[in-house]
């Protein structure tokens, strides 16, 4: 092997061993308001659309290892910005209709 594939494989290593150390938020901030609806389609809200949609995110044990936590994170992010079942009652009438 060359001097300089050792340098760049040593690097490469040194990179992958940091990415654990790039901090992600992963919080689940209070509830505001919760969704007035049945306890039936509540159940079902919670098990098909609450991981990404409100703040009681059940987060997987996958998503404290980089680069998979940053897409995770990101992804909660995203739909708790769409739309977000716990702070229904921030919502303004066009926005729930929406």
């Amino acid at each position: 092997m060359t001097q300089k594939r050792l340098r760049g494989e040593g690097l490469l290593l040194v990179v992958i061993g940091a990415l654990p150390l790039v901090p992600v938020t992963r919080g689940n901030p209070p509830v505001v308001s919760d969704i007035p609806t049945t306890p039936e389609v509540k159940v079902v809200l919670q098990h098909a659309c609450y991981d990404c949609h409100s703040y009681e995110t059940v987060w997987p044990s996958y998503a404290g290892a980089a680069p998979v936590s940053w897409l995770i994170a990101h992804d909660v992010c995203e739909g708790r910005n769409e739309l977000n079942y716990l702070a229904w009652g921030q919502y303004t009438a066009r926005q729930q209709a929406k």
